[in-house]
């Protein structure tokens, strides 16, 4: 079974499928969500959104030379993540688009409907998926 919860704005989850949920997500929409940034300008939240582009090898100026919120970042044209490109964490799938979802990103940030889209549609992937398992 796949348990996501909230814990002090935190997604975590727990469950051996999380290491394999871009096989039943969609690819297309985990991509533009990655080629759009980071949902916010917090560590983690940032970190995420770089394994995310990890995973699709998305280059980091790709995406940092176009973000609005270049000027606050700290990890601009950073690569952040050295381990597991191969697999997906859900964790990472969550932070990024529960944000994006929550719209709890930076006032500076305009999230395109095309984005919002993606995100709806990998919330209830997400959803569909943990019906299935548990």
């Amino acid at each position: 079974m796949i348990q996501v919860y909230i814990n002090n704005n935190i997604i975590h989850s727990i469950d051996g499928l999380q290491f394999w949920i871009h096989r039943w997500l969609s690819g297309s929409d985990l991509k533009k969500i990655a080629l759009f940034g980071c949902p916010s300008l917090e560590k983690k939240n940032v970190f995420a959104a770089k394994r995310l582009r990890k995973f699709f090898e998305i280059q980091e100026n790709t995406v940092c030379s176009k973000c609005v919120l270049k000027q606050s970042c700290k990890f601009v044209n950073q690569s952040v993540w050295t381990g597991d490109t191969k697999n997906l964490n859900l964790a990472v799938v969550m932070r990024v688009i529960i944000l994006y979802a929550l719209e709890w990103v930076p006032a500076g940030l305009a999230v395109p409907i095309d984005i919002k889209d993606s995100v709806s549609k990998l919330l209830k992937e997400v959803l569909k998926l943990s019906r299935s398992t548990a």
